[in-house]
């Protein structure tokens, strides 16, 4: 492969080299403690697994200077890297639920530019309650989120959910808040983000 270029026309020539040359995923789940008179799981595992194949890239760089322009010809190799995660989720009663995540990413290395990110990790635990009879829920979850090698390396993570409905229609809003301190000024100011989700379900 010698440009971004033909690395997307032979993937879309041929995405079953791509796929095999790049990418390779395994996933699994497990089911058990079924709940006799509700019929349905009471705890869910689930676990996956993902391989990204190294990969070469070439192109030029050009660079104007006063006697010239120069034209240096770069290949890069982006390693081969491995990704993981699990999660479990169990029903304590028929309205609370308890769930929990943690992952695992390979690092992200660029060797011929000296760049590069990772190796990171994610963990995260939440608690869900939704009573289906009184037509309402509430979910609350906390983590972190961890890659070595980048400015802010440890993102905390806190969200809040909250769900009502009536008859056939339900509105369910959601908040994530992401705060990290900075490896380049550790005495200076956090960063803060937030994302909100709001939807709206009507059965007909």
């Amino acid at each position: 492969i010698g440009s971004l270029a033909e690395l997307q026309r032979r993937s879309v020539n041929d995405p079953e080299w791509y796929w095999r040359a790049v990418d390779r995923e395994l996933g699994l789940r497990w089911d058990g403690w079924r709940d006799g008179e509700a019929g349905g799981p009471r705890l869910r595992v689930g676990a996956a697994w993902r391989h990204v194949g190294a990969l070469r890239l070439g192109g030029l760089q050009e660079l104007g200077v006063l006697n010239g322009d120069t034209v240096i010809a770069l290949a890069v190799r982006r390693e081969a890297t491995d990704h993981f995660g699990a999660s479990a989720r169990a029903e304590v009663s028929r309205a609370l639920s308890v769930s929990a995540t943690l992952g695992r990413r390979g690092e992200d290395a660029y060797r011929d530019l000296d760049l590069g990110a990772g190796p990171g990790a994610l963990w995260a635990a939440g608690l869900a309650y939704h009573d289906p009879r009184a037509g309402w829920g509430v979910w609350i979850g906390t983590g972190q989120d961890q890659l070595d090698g980048t400015p802010e390396p440890r993102t905390t993570l806190l969200g809040l959910g909250l769900e009502a409905g009536y008859k056939n229609t339900s509105v369910a809003l959601g908040v994530l808040r992401r705060n990290s301190p900075s490896d380049v000024q550790p005495e200076g100011p956090h960063w803060y983000a937030y994302r909100l989700l709001a939807t709206l379900h009507v059965s007909l």
